[in-house]
């Protein structure tokens, strides 16, 4: 692996961001219903024959997106955003170098039209899972979205919460669960609505160095 460089190609398999052989690059994005690919310009924007310095970009990303369709084994739906190009000619020979790509797929793969804004859709057929679905799994954390909620929005949870179990548990002794970085958010960024909340309620902090940062789990105290 090691002596033909296999394990940092393997690596390439996983990159949302894939450089093409001139200044342009692709980012990929994958989400439930589809794979989106983005084709952006780089440096070459600024030649001066613009538009078959795009060409060529359009180009370079067809023959790059044929490539890694096949590799990763993507399937379903494809939409891709070339860069705009003002020719209709130039669009046709970007679709047609797919065409002629797509020949020696063994999936089957259904290239549309492009549309008024340089999207092109695309479906191939799937086989079986992808490289990506086969080597990760879903992030328990963020549940696969890549996004969790911020320190301030679950603090303010938080205050609802024990609000809430006081009056519904009739408890003021609440104990708080949470990492020592929301408990130092709480103290601090929000230390007068902290110290407000310990006026009317009595918090029992548990840090627990384990959790994601803005997690925290409240329960009340019931006192015999």
């Amino acid at each position: 692996f090691n002596y033909y460089n296999i394990e940092s190609q393997l690596q390439k398999c996983f990159q949302d961001r894939v450089k093409l052989p001139s200044a342009g690059y692709l980012i990929l994005e994958k989400t439930e219903a589809m794979t989106v690919i983005d084709v952006n310009s780089g440096s070459q924007a600024s030649l001066v024959d613009r538009q078959d310095a795009l060409l060529k970009t359009n180009i370079e990303a067809a023959r790059v997106i044929a490539w890694l369709l096949r590799l990763r084994n993507i399937g379903g739906i494809v939409v891709i955003d070339f860069i705009d190009m003002e020719s209709d000619k130039d669009n046709n020979l970007v679709k047609e170098e797919l065409l002629t790509l797509f020949k020696s797929d063994k999936a089957r793969t259904t290239v549309g039209q492009f549309s008024e804004f340089g999207l092109l859709e695309l479906t191939r057929k799937r086989t079986s899972l992808d490289v990506y679905e086969q080597v990760t799994s879903v992030c328990g954390t963020c549940s696969g979205t890549g996004r969790i909620a911020s320190l301030s929005s679950n603090y303010f949870c938080m205050v609802r919460d024990i609000e809430s179990l006081s009056i519904t548990e009739k408890s003021k002794t609440i104990e708080i669960q949470c990492s020592s970085m929301f408990y130092d958010y709480a103290k601090q960024q929000q230390g007068r609505n902290t110290s407000f909340l310990e006026e009317s309620y009595v918090l029992n902090w548990c840090i627990e160095d384990t959790w994601h940062s803005s997690s925290y789990r409240v329960r009340p105290v019931l006192l015999s």
